[in-house]
């Protein structure tokens, strides 16, 4: 759940983008706010649902990659995650740990093998990689 504050800001960035859509006038020093309240929703959303999957699988959040908020990121020095992967993960109430299984699994497969790659939302949908010699 969003606190005051966060709300504060959406309300923010949703009034500035209906003073732009509604100017007849120049709009560039409006849209450069526009695009800095715009970042800086983006960036305390993707650390909510950070926080929130941190929380769920009990585990610590490290760093943003290359410091690209809402890209990949780092827990535990161990695993790396998309924002898209943290959302599904959450949203579609995922079983715990199953993401951390999959990345674990995915890590495995590519250091025996060349190549593959199932995405977290195929593996939530069972898809698995063939055995080789089981016809699996």
């Amino acid at each position: 759940m969003l606190n005051l504050g966060y709300m504060l800001v959406l309300l923010g960035v949703r009034l500035y983008i209906c003073l732009i859509i509604k100017s007849d006038g120049d709009t560039r020093n409006k849209t450069i706010m526009k695009i800095d309240d715009l970042y800086l929703m983006h960036t305390l959303i993707a650390n909510e649902w950070v926080d929130k999957f941190c929380k769920k699988q009990e585990i610590e959040f490290d760093y943003w990659v290359a410091d690209e908020v809402g890209g990949i990121g780092s827990f535990i020095n161990q695993y790396f995650f998309t924002l898209s992967d943290i959302v599904y993960d959450i949203r579609m109430r995922q079983p715990k740990g199953l993401i951390l299984q999959w990345q674990d699994e995915e890590i495995e497969y590519c250091l025996e093998n060349d190549g593959g790659f199932t995405s977290y939302y195929g593996y939530t949908k069972k898809v698995r990689h063939r055995k080789e010699g089981n016809g699996k």
